[in-house]
């Protein structure tokens, strides 16, 4: 078990936050097979599970970002398959020819959501 050392900047919650993740299993057997994240072997076990990726398969991740499903569904619907990453935030490409990731939007969250609701809510809807 690694110890973290004690900084006087960090909240207690942290720093427990930072002694989970630096004694979790996952996070280090992730970082030991090359995933992304831990949240590879979450995807993982739901495949294993109930058998939603088959080769041959086309996948959309939204919110792919740091992509460890993504990675995960590449594997797992191979070379004839194809996985497409989204997310609003950075990520590095995917290293599988049969995937692809990209910004899905670059409207502001709140804008888009105030927009969108502005009829079921009961405000005003203007007609085009």
């Amino acid at each position: 078990m690694e110890r973290l050392k004690r900084d006087k900047r960090r909240t207690p919650s942290s720093r427990a936050w930072l002694d989970r993740q630096i004694n979790d299993p996952y996070v280090l057997r992730a970082k030991r097979e090359g995933f992304r994240s831990r949240a590879a072997y979450k995807l993982a076990e739901i495949d294993d599970k109930f058998h939603l990726l088959k080769p041959g398969k086309r996948v959309v991740d939204l919110g792919a970002a740091p992509g460890g499903w993504s990675e995960v569904a590449t594997r797992r619907v191979g070379a004839s398959g194809h996985v497409l990453a989204l997310d609003i935030l950075d990520m590095n490409r995917l290293s599988a020819s049969n995937s692809s990731s990209s910004i899905f939007s670059t409207i502001p969250a709140q804008s888009a959501e105030s927009d969108a609701g502005r009829g079921a809510r009961g405000g005003r809807r203007r007609s085009l």
